[in-house]
């Protein structure tokens, strides 16, 4: 309120002054505003990077000033100017003269004042200024028209929306006869939102634009701040996590809410997977941190009929590490914290026009990385895990290549190892069998006793509970070793081994088997299998990995060995990691099909 009314005031008064000047000289007047807007926006961001890069100020200060100081200096000068040298004057009725000038002056006040006001909101002192804010959240907790599992955000304007009548005079100037190479409306489609999308930050300390040195280092957040390492249009509705509530001192982790994502009817969902440097971070003595809020990304192009857009991410995906590094669809005042010497990758999607094309991709202001040109055909989602801490592996490197040696019999597949003979398992009183479903139990032998053969009574499959499926993951330890280190080893009662779908949701082992040539004794089998949950001895079970007659060597460092995990996991899911309590692991691709 309190900076409407300023804004209010401040356009009332420059109304009153030029008034009374005349119609000719309030003429004048316009010329020179628009001129000098002209000059302001051609060539603010060109000053700021040369004194950036020159002298290593703050950008987050020099912009404003910078755009401000363009603005007061053309103006004066070319008033000046016409002072001295338009030196007569035109008589009109008073009438005409009166209402000319007022007109005028109306619009004069509206292009000093707005000039004024976006110089003043480009400024580090976060969202809200004097109580106004460009989008806040919906006061009545009303929903989003188009996604009535979200709070709905209103837009605000100032009450005379003079911030966006002279960025939008410009807008209209650089796009018509006159325009350069580049139109303003290319990289700005709406100016004014644009600024409020970089400032939003999570606190005034927060720099809403990056750094260009680094204790006397050439470390330019613009030009190495952003990389776009890929993008694609995602067809499938998101599953993710979402808070409505807004965290407090009283009430600091509200709860997380699941909500399917589905983009709005005319709309798709564009995904970016994106790294963020540590020249874009934010820093202090001791570190660095990238401390931004989802509007610190903007996604910038154009629709099929050549009108520019900008939308910032509906979800981001390797954000939020209470999820996991998992799917948290946003708000525009959600805040995060990432370590910015980190290989994390963060995915960002938006909500788009159907026939949207995108450009480029800009983090605070002015770490700009164009998008490539082509979508992947087959893109990889990398998800982070629980507990990481800094310098761990985080889904990149050598681990990335563990679902790429994974054994055949891998995936979705309630098969046995091998079809077994009934008859092998009379006498053993852990087992329980119904048909030729294998139900709950532990068996060992050698598989020339076990294996099927004949007409023999056969018992074939996994009993999965129904509305489940099983998911197998065959792999050789040793060779797996060279991947991902000693984490699907066997070392005793120590691992707890889940599978994390694509929301980086966690389903826990159910069992495990593991099938070691012992020479000239041949192939031997160690199988057990918990059950479904209201199996008793599901209930009782560990979730590690403990072989009873295998030994420690027999499975790690034989070449032969295989060794396959069982996970009871929902139909139609999408898996990306198998992993132990303490986040270690290696990733995958593999689906659930129902």
């Amino acid at each position: 309120m309190a900076f409407n009314l300023v804004s209010l005031v401040l356009v009332l008064a420059v109304t009153f002054m030029h008034s009374i000047f005349g119609f000719f000289s309030g003429l004048i007047n316009v010329f020179c505003s628009v001129a000098a807007i002209a000059i302001t926006f051609g060539f603010y961001e060109a000053l700021n990077d040369f004194i950036t890069k020159s002298f290593g100020l703050h950008p987050g200060y020099t912009e404003p000033i910078c755009f401000i100081a363009l603005f007061v200096i053309s103006m004066a000068v070319l008033r000046a100017l016409a002072d001295n040298y338009i030196r007569g004057n035109v008589k009109l009725p008073m009438a005409v003269d009166l209402a000319g000038a007022g007109v005028c002056g109306f619009i004069n006040a509206q292009l000093f004042v707005g000039m004024l006001v976006l110089g003043v909101l480009m400024l580090p002192i976060g969202g809200r200024v004097l109580g106004f804010s460009a989008w806040e959240r919906n006061e009545y907790n009303e929903q989003d028209p188009d996604h009535p599992q979200l709070t709905k955000f209103d837009r605000n304007h100032l009450w005379l929306r003079s911030d966006e009548f002279a960025a939008g005079l410009f807008k209209l100037i650089s796009g018509g006869s006159m325009r350069g190479t580049t139109a303003f409306a290319s990289v700005y489609p709406n100016f004014s939102e644009a600024v409020f999308f970089s400032t939003n930050t999570v606190q005034p300390e927060s720099t809403p634009s990056p750094f260009r040195k680094d204790k006397g280092r050439d470390a330019d957040g613009f030009e190495k701040g952003l990389r776009v390492e890929g993008w694609w249009e995602e067809s499938d509705p998101i599953e993710g996590r979402y808070r409505k509530e807004v965290p407090t001192k009283r009430y600091p982790q509200p709860d997380y809410e699941r909500v399917e994502f589905k983009p709005a009817p005319g709309m798709k969902l564009i995904v970016t997977r994106l790294h963020l440097d540590r020249t874009a971070a934010d820093r202090d003595k001791r570190t660095s941190m990238h401390l931004f809020r989802p509007t610190m990304i903007r996604l910038v192009g154009e629709t099929g009929s050549g009108v520019p857009q900008q939308y910032v991410p509906r979800i981001l995906a390797n954000a939020d590490r209470q999820l996991t590094g998992g799917h948290r669809i946003v708000d525009y005042d959600n805040n995060f914290s990432l370590p910015a010497d980190g290989e994390d990758r963060i995915y960002a999607y938006f909500e788009v026009d159907q026939d949207f094309k995108p450009a480029f991709v800009e983090y605070r202001r002015h770490a700009r990385a164009a998008v490539p040109a082509q979508p992947e055909e087959d893109p990889e989602v990398v998800l982070t895990l629980a507990g990481e801490t800094r310098g761990r592996r985080t889904g990149r490197g050598g681990s990335r290549t563990f679902g790429r040696i994974l054994e055949g019999g891998s995936g979705d597949s309630q098969r046995l190892p091998f079809v077994m003979m009934r008859r092998a398992f009379q006498g053993s009183g852990e087992v329980t069998l119904d048909g030729r479903e294998f139900v709950s139990g532990r068996i060992f032998g050698s598989r020339s006793r076990l294996e099927h053969s004949g007409e023999e009574p056969r018992v074939s499959d996994f009993k999965v509970p129904e509305g489940m499926r099983l998911m197998q993951i065959r792999y050789k330890p040793k060779r797996v070793r060279s991947v991902v280190g000693q984490v699907f080893n066997f070392v005793g009662q120590l691992n707890q081994y889940s599978i994390i779908d694509k929301n980086a949701n966690p389903y826990p082992l159910v069992g495990y088997y593991a099938i070691v040539n012992r020479g000239r004794g041949g192939e031997y089998i160690e199988l057990f299998y918990a059950g479904g949950p209201d199996d008793p001895l599901n209930v009782s079970y560990n979730r590690m990995l403990d072989f009873k007659e295998f030994k420690r060597n027999e499975i790690n460092d034989l070449d032969d060995t295989i060794v396959g995990l069982l996970f009871l996991v929902p139909p139609d899911m999408e898996f990306r990691r198998v992993e132990n309590q303490t986040g270690e692991g290696g990733d995958i691709r593999l689906n659930s099909s129902g």
